[in-house]
Formats: C-alpha cells, structure tokens, sequence
C-alpha cells in the first residue's frame, strides 16, 4: 500500500497544476507528480473503506452472534420443598451470565425427571416460567394441591425393611414375648397395601410410652420450670439398675412451672418398680427469674409519676436473650417506685443482665406522668434454674410392649397418619392387637432430578436483555441437582 501524507484529493488537472510547489514543475513532471498522487489517493480511499466494512461486521457479530453464544446458562437449581400431603409450589432458579428478555407467543417449560421412587404417577413433571422478565435468573414453578399422597408427586412408599417409628403406638395387653411375623393387620386410614410387618415384643423393664402414664408417679415436681415443653430429656437413675429412658416433659406455669405432661420417647431397660429417677436440675428450664423477687433496689427510673398503679408490664431485655418474664410495679404517688416484683419468670435471664420497661409502655401502662424508661439489673440472687424433679416408678409405669416393627417386603399408597391396627391374639391367645402410626419420616419419597437438558421455549423466545429477538440464546444446561419429596 502506497504512502499519502494528506487524505485530500489531488482535484482536477487545472487546480492541481496552479499549487505553489506544482507551477514551477515542467509539464512532464506536473503530470507525473498528477499520476501519482492520484494512485495514492485512490488507494488510500480503498484502504478506508475495506477497514469501515471489517467494523461493521465485528459490530454485526456482536449483536446478533457474539453477544448471545457468551449468554449461557451459569447455574440451575431447585428452590423450596415438596410436600406432597398438604400441597406445594417448588421453583427451579435458571441463572444466566447476562440478564436475559422473553418474548411472548408460549410459556416456556423445564421438563424434570421423576424417579418415582416415591409411586408418584407423573414424569416428567414440567417447571413452567413464573418469573425474571430483564433479569439473570428465570424462575420456573410447578405446583401440587393438597391430597391423599396420590398425585403426579407422591411420597407413598413403606420401603422393606424399615424399621418404624413407635411414637404414638398403642400397647398390645396380655402380649407374649417374643418376634412375630407377618403379623396380620388392617389399616383404617388409606389404601396402603402389599406391606407385611414383623414386630418384636419385650416383656419387663421397659417404661410405658402411653403418654401421661408416668405422670401420676412424679414424686417431687419442680415449681419453677420454664412455661412450655422441652424435648429427649434424660432420667438420670438414682436408685435401681434401669438405664437410657429419655421423655418429652410439658411444663406450665408463667409464675412457677410445674410438670404438667410427659411421654416416654426412649423406653431404656432394666427398671423395676420403686426405681427412683430424677430430671436433672436445669433440664426444664435455665435462667428463670425468681417467682415474686424483689427488684427495686436493682431499679432504676427518672420519674415514674403521681399514679401508684400497680401495674404489671412486659420487660425487654437489653444485654442478653433472656424472654417471657413480667414485672408489677407500685410507685408511691409521689414520683418514685415502692415495689418491684417479678410476676411471670420467663426463661433465659443471665446474672448483669439489664431489663427495660420502655417510657411508652409505662405510659400505656397508666404511669401517665413517667419521664423515662425503668432499667432493672439482675444479680445472680435474681435468676434461678429449674429445680430437679423425682419420679418412683409403680407397677402400672412398665409395659409388656412392643419394642420393633419393621417391614417386611415393600407397600405403596401409604400416607402419614394411618393407624396400622393389629389383630387380637396375634401376639399371644388372650392379647389384645395394639397399634402403630405410620409417620412421613417411614415413607420413601420421589425424587426429582434436574439433568443434562434444554429449556423447552414452547413457542416464545429468550434472548439477551442487550439484544434485539431474533438472536439464538444458547438454553441448554448440565447439572446433578435433585430434590426430594417428602409425606407431609
């Protein structure tokens, strides 16, 4: 390519030889000096143009080409649950490296497998897009309304060789011991069929699980346990040689909790009647305040009116997590407190531990002349633990029970709740069959799996926010991610 120092045109043959440095030229250097600055320019000129083409081109690849084929799928994964007793919206989140446009003319779907492993009767199931018009991340949904563990989706399967839960079971009476097989059954519930069960029956040294049976054998009950209920409390054996049991203990009681339920939930062995247990002290309950304490030289206030109330008020702790504790003040009508005393223990309270009664809550309270808040520090005087409780086993704590059920070859179309009841003298001539619940955490659910695949535009378009429609977008994907459903 040929040099040229000015992009401008050597004109026509006239003006080019009236130039300052051309006129002085004899005429066949004026025309030589004419050939070649025209070449020049001419080649110049071309280069240009070759040059503008090559951009608009890159230009053209990019919005219809490079832009797109660079968008791909980053990520694809399931959000939330599936339930398949009371019902379910599950979403599959598909993240793009770019914000990505839908244009209308379909729905666009994601169609999942469904291993079935749960007897659900649909796949695939298809994901339809809910969400994320001029967004990175799609969100596709697929939704299942309450039933019988039946549908598309289901989590109905009694796998074999299940052990089950025997929370909630009904005790047989008059049972043998011993392992029976194939124990004939009914169940009131659904159609759960083709299961078969072997159950284990104990005689002797095993707690009762009915709930409440133990309760009448609490010899010692605290009066100062948190209100509510705490889970998987050990016994602790004082005297006799039983070990392991752990119970679920109800407390209730916002000035002083007392046990007011317990059910066995790990029936332990080796117990005998007069076999003294204890609930270790602080297993009902840690950091309650002190039941009627006396917190006023602990309080402080700038003002709390002419009103002598007494009035009772919820407090906010302000240094620590302790909850659920109430306070009654008195003032004495002249602008100060005369009593503070604890009403409610609430739970959780630590020694230092600041308590506040907000202004407003004061005023609220009917101290309409407060000027501020009432701060109240605890000592460790003020704080207590729940004190140990003592339970003397009796001949009606102990049952001869069933200790194991376990499934024997597969069912199907089980759902939680149903009442697996067991036929009288299965278990002996003179028993009574007792009962078992099947619970979700027996059944095998489907799974759904998201795998190597496409995202189905179903007569819409995804394209690239940047872009115009009409620009391929790559929608394949890989990924592993499953989710799994489950009976409740």
């Amino acid at each position: 390519m040929a040099l040229y120092a000015s992009p401008n045109s050597p004109g026509d043959w006239k003006s080019f030889t009236r130039r300052n440095d051309i006129s002085k030229l004899s005429l066949t250097e004026q025309r030589k000096k004419y050939l070649q600055e025209t070449l020049q320019f001419e080649d110049f000129m071309a280069q240009q143009a070759y040059l503008q083409s090559m951009s608009l081109n890159s230009q053209t690849n990019q919005l219809h080409q490079g832009g797109n084929s660079d968008n791909k799928v980053k990520s694809i994964a399931f959000a939330g649950g599936i339930t398949t007793v009371s019902g379910y919206t599950s979403y599959v989140d598909v993240t793009f490296k770019y914000p990505v446009s839908i244009k209308a003319g379909g729905v666009p779907f994601i169609a999942i497998t469904n291993g079935k492993q749960g007897n659900g009767t649909g796949s695939p199931i298809n994901y339809v897009y809910n969400s994320g018009v001029n967004s990175s991340v799609l969100r596709f949904a697929s939704s299942q309304v309450a039933g019988n563990n039946l549908g598309a989706v289901a989590a109905n399967v009694l796998g074999a060789s299940k052990v089950l839960s025997l929370a909630g079971a009904q005790e047989p009476v008059d049972a043998d011991p011993g392992t029976f097989a194939n124990v004939t059954y009914t169940n009131g519930a659904s159609a759960g069929i083709t299961s078969t069960f072997d159950v284990t029956i104990t005689s002797g040294g095993i707690l009762s699980q009915i709930v409440d049976d133990l309760l009448a054998s609490i010899t010692v009950n605290p009066t100062n346990c948190k209100n509510g209920a705490t889970s998987n409390v050990a016994l602790t054996t004082i005297t006799g040689t039983g070990a392991s049991a752990q119970a679920s203990i109800g407390t209730t009681g916002l000035t002083g909790g007392t046990i007011t339920g317990i059910v066995i939930t790990n029936i332990g062995s080796g117990y005998a009647v007069g076999d003294e247990l204890q609930i270790p002290v602080g297993a009902l309950g840690t950091g309650q305040l002190v039941t009627g304490g006396d917190l006023l030289s602990q309080t402080t206030t700038a003002g709390i009116g002419n009103v002598t109330g007494p009035f009772t008020m919820a407090i906010s702790s302000t240094s620590a997590v302790g909850a659920g504790g109430t306070i009654t003040l008195t003032g004495d009508g002249a602008n100060a407190l005369t009593a503070v005393s604890v009403s409610s223990i609430g739970t959780g309270y630590v020694n230092g531990e600041v308590l506040t009664i907000s202004n407003a809550d004061l005023v609220t309270a009917g101290f309409a002349g407060a000027t501020g808040n009432v701060d109240i520090t605890l000592s460790a005087s003020d704080v207590q633990d729940s004190t140990a409780a003592t339970i003397t086993l009796t001949a009606g704590d102990f049952v001869t029970g069933i200790t194991a059920v376990t499934s024997g070859i597969a069912g199907e179309n089980w759902a939680p709740g149903d009442v697996i009841t067991f036929a009288d003298a299965s278990f002996g001539a003179t028993s009574t069959g007792g009962s078992i619940l099947i619970f979700a955490g027996d059944l095998t659910g489907d799974v759904l799996t998201l795998v190597g695949s496409s995202i189905d535009e179903n007569g819409a378009e995804i394209y690239s926010s940047a872009n115009n429609p009409g620009a391929q977008l790559d929608l394949s994907y890989t990924s592993t991610d499953t989710v799994t459903a489950v009976a409740s």
